[in-house]
């Protein structure tokens, strides 16, 4: 009881469960909606027996019936497409009203095009075909475009990002221990995510496994280099749009801490 005062009282750890919760809440939102694109896709071809199996890590849509090639192209890009217009509307519709409560909906715009970059990242680096990057390259879609894409989806996520981080109390000020300790909910399910694999007993997949792996290192390199970039880019970002600096309170944790817990376990044990 001792330590758990201790914890909440102090701010940077308020501001780190806020961030974990919302962090949760939010790829468990992008993760189902990217594959209600795929859904929607499919419907709209006409395709019978739809199933969605989603997870905190990773999901799948599956029809009874065998896909047309030429099908495959629209079909694969709608659950990224889809996902990211919804992040972005999303972001932008509630943006007005930020504040800490909002924050796992606000986080949603940032960590659908993080994710998705970093998916489109990992595709140069599998020999078959495990994303819908994938397939969109096997069926002719330049690489070079996809990695122009890539890039533009990544730095959209950084700055997604960058804007809600005041709601945090980050600011230009906040030294690099800091931020990366308020991120700890971010590499706490980077790593998870691998020890969900092993435990369903993905290792028997070596590419898998390599492209989690891979995804890991990349997702965990990249905040640092987006920690490193914040305060100078921070100018930029608050004439972009200034969002002033919360010190997160006590009362302000348990909507976030509710919100991502409730959806991360909802999806795990009564989803599946």
């Amino acid at each position: 009881m001792i330590f758990k005062e201790k914890l909440i009282k102090n701010a940077n750890s308020r501001a780190m469960l806020i961030f974990l919760g919302s962090y949760l809440f939010s790829i468990c939102l992008t993760i189902p909606i990217h594959e209600i694109g795929h859904a929607i896709a499919l419907l709209i071809l006409g395709y019978p027996d739809i199933v969605i199996h989603v997870t905190p890590f990773y999901g799948t849509t599956t029809t009874s019936a065998s896909i047309a090639m030429d099908d495959i192209i629209f079909i694969s890009a709608a659950g990224p497409v889809f996902d990211l217009i919804c992040a972005s509307m999303l972001l932008i519709g509630l943006w007005h009203r930020r504040s800490t409560n909002l924050l796992p909906l606000l986080m949603y715009g940032g960590t659908a095009f993080l994710l998705e970059g970093i998916v489109m990242f990992n595709t140069f680096f599998t020999r078959t075909i495990l994303t819908d990057w994938d397939a969109l390259i096997f069926m002719g879609i330049s690489p070079i475009f996809v990695a122009v894409l890539t890039g533009i989806v990544l730095i959209a996520g950084a700055l997604m990002v960058y804007l809600i981080w005041p709601l945090t109390g980050i600011s230009a000020q906040t030294s690099f221990s800091k931020i990366l300790y308020i991120n700890l909910g971010y590499i706490f399910y980077v790593l998870l995510s691998l020890f969900f694999a092993i435990v369903v007993n993905l290792s028997f997949l070596p590419e898998i496994m390599f492209l989690l792996t891979l995804n890991s290192i990349v997702a965990i390199l990249f905040l640092i280099l987006r920690i490193f970039a914040y305060k100078p880019l921070f100018p930029l970002i608050d004439r972009l749009t200034h969002t002033e600096v919360s010190d997160p309170t006590n009362n302000s944790v348990w909507i976030p801490l509710f919100m991502g817990g409730f959806t991360f376990f909802f999806l795990i044990f009564f989803i599946n």
